[in-house]
């Protein structure tokens, strides 16, 4: 069981331009994270129409993206992930749409709450 995962909630920044975001993500944007330490895999879905509970609100984010962590310590790989966009190593298309969401979840087996 991974330490944690990091989640991503997003969406193109249009419809038009929806392949060239689903090209980013998957085959620039996926390596650039995979390329952190602590990173050790990477899955991509995209909503399904299928309400499970009927009249419930579906998500606003189109797209979600899991990355397992098997860091030690998440902040690190906060300030890593920040520090390879801002210097540019790891590269954001403006394809991406704005808000996204982006959380780190961990177990609640107990052994690795903070």
């Amino acid at each position: 069981m991974p330490k944690a995962i990091l989640v991503l909630g997003t969406n193109p920044v249009s419809a038009e331009r929806e392949d060239e975001y689903n090209d980013w993500y998957t085959n620039t944007h996926i390596g650039d994270v995979m390329k952190l330490d602590g990173v050790t895999s990477a899955r991509r879905f995209v909503l399904s129409p299928v309400r499970p509970a009927p009249g419930s609100s579906p998500s606003p984010f189109r797209y979600l993206a899991i990355y397992e962590v098997e860091a030690d310590d998440l902040q690190r790989l906060a300030v890593d992930l920040r520090e390879a966009q801002a210097s540019g190593q790891m590269c954001v298309s403006d394809a991406l749409g704005s808000p996204v969401s982006t959380d780190f979840y961990v177990p609640i087996d107990g052994a690795h709450l903070p």
